[in-house]
């Protein structure tokens, strides 16, 4: 009932139980495929930056390497990805910030650099190194809760110590469209508003003290054995291919 809730004993053993749960049924899907002679499959998830702005090409120079594999992506933000990694139903995350629980394994592959973006014209974007303070009088455009970047956003601003109005948008090109007629200002993963700071769509603001600097990890369960497609493409996205697609995405 609606009343009832698990301890907070029973809230730890359900992760155990959730992992078991996941392998069992992930181990009897690939002995499926491998008794069927099916080609292997490679589950691939990432938050949605990552998902709209590196999987295209990290998916297509991999799959150059290994065209024998069944790719599939799922695109959410940062709480359902590891949710879906937690229950093995996805192989491997990308996703912009290191997980804290010990039930995942992690590594840097690329720079994740942000941008302040607003709208052209902005006054503030024709400054050299805008006071932190000017920047609470604007509106703040942010991702849902449970969004890596919504989290970035408030320990930003509490680092701050700025209380800003919020304005909650549910996907990144809300939070840019919504940008550029001037609704707000938003911290953004450079990625994601390079095209439109390139045709003049969206300015930058270059706050005094910089901005947050973070990396991109591709992340995986530490319960389990690891399959040999799994490390290929943990292998890759720290090659100097993957670079390359990056840089040429």
């Amino acid at each position: 009932g609606r009343n009832v809730r698990p301890t907070a004993a029973g809230r730890e053993y359900a992760r155990y139980a959730s992992h078991v749960i996941g392998l069992l049924k992930e181990g009897s899907e690939v002995a499926g495929r491998v008794a069927a002679g099916a080609e292997q499959r490679l589950r691939l998830a990432a938050v949605l930056t990552a998902g709209e702005h590196l999987m295209p090409a990290l998916i297509q120079n991999f799959r150059e390497h290994r065209p024998e594999l069944n790719v599939s992506l799922s695109v959410a933000n940062r709480q359902e990805v590891f949710r879906s990694l937690a229950a093995h139903e996805v192989d491997l995350v990308v996703s912009g910030r290191a997980p804290d629980e010990a039930d995942f394994e992690a590594v840097a592959f690329a720079d994740n650099d942000f941008a302040l973006v607003t709208t052209p014209g902005d006054p503030l974007a024709k400054r050299a190194h805008v006071p932190v303070e000017d920047l609470a009088e604007r509106p703040w455009l942010v991702r849902e809760r449970g969004s890596g970047t919504r989290r970035l956003c408030e320990d930003y601003l509490a680092g701050q110590n700025l209380q800003p109005s919020l304005l909650t948008l549910g996907s990144n090109g809300a939070i840019k469209n919504a940008a550029r007629i001037g609704l707000g200002i938003a911290l953004q993963s450079r990625v994601a508003v390079q095209l439109e700071l390139d045709l003049g769509l969206l300015d930058s603001i270059s706050p005094r003290g910089g901005l947050p600097e973070r990396s991109w990890f591709v992340v995986w369960s530490a319960a389990g054995p690891a399959r040999e497609a799994v490390e290929a493409f943990r292998t890759y996205v720290q090659s100097d291919a993957a670079r390359r697609a990056l840089a040429s995405g």
